[in-house]
């Protein structure tokens, strides 16, 4: 029975890491400037009219189709900021520290699930009143994995498996107390057996005795 709360134990822990595994905290880490975020973010526009926002896995994306201004600018597309960051933008995978998250051209993308969706950001950098500001515009992509399982093929797998083996373990736990019961029948039968063999019979000497006492008693 060791055996079978270990496997329990480690099947349920798996289980609960597939659902979970997604809903994991990110720690985010202090920046040093402000960031603006789609509507407080209005002085940046984007234009996606030649940007392809839908893919398959492990395809590359090609970021300098988006077009981008602030304040009526036009602004150019850089993979990196440098010093002359000025009227430039760049593509960013994260929203909470995206001057360390700026993404190179022709990244390719990738997804676990069959359908999967994901963020990216136009980032632009600004220098206001001595603080560093960074406007942000969200672009929402769709990415196709058709040799992904999806997720609840996976939990009906997991699940058919645990009850297959809670099945098994109870079978297993019925089949051993019906052989212990029946053990214990059989040990108890022979124990009456031995206990009626063991009772005491008159023996031949015994017997003699008592024809030689009858006889002598006739006498």
């Amino acid at each position: 029975m060791k055996k079978v709360k270990l496997f329990c134990s480690i099947l349920l822990a798996f289980i609960f890491s597939l659902f979970s595994f997604s809903s994991c905290n990110k720690q985010t880490k202090q920046i040093d400037y402000i960031i603006k975020k789609d509507q407080e973010a209005a002085s940046l526009v984007i234009n996606l009219d030649n940007f392809k926002k839908e893919y398959q896995t492990n395809e590359e994306i090609d970021f300098s189709t988006i077009k981008a201004s602030f304040d009526n600018k036009e602004l150019k597309y850089v993979e990196k900021l440098s010093e002359n960051y000025i009227d430039s933008f760049f593509i960013s995978s994260s929203d909470n520290d995206p001057l360390n998250s700026i993404l190179q051209n022709k990244s390719t993308v990738s997804g676990n699930n069959k359908q999967n969706s994901i963020n990216i950001y136009v980032g632009h950098k600004e220098i206001e009143h001595d603080s560093t500001i960074v406007y942000l515009a969200t672009i929402n992509l769709s990415i196709n994995n058709p040799s992904a399982v999806d997720k609840w093929v996976i939990y009906l797998i997991m699940s058919l498996v645990f009850i297959a083996f809670g099945a098994f373990a109870c079978l297993k736990s019925y089949k051993d107390k019906k052989k212990r019961n029946m053990m214990q029948i059989s040990t108890s039968s022979q124990s009456q057996h031995n206990k009626n063999d063991n009772q005491v019979k008159p023996t031949d000497d015994n017997k003699y005795k008592e024809e030689c006492t009858s006889d002598d008693e006739v006498k």
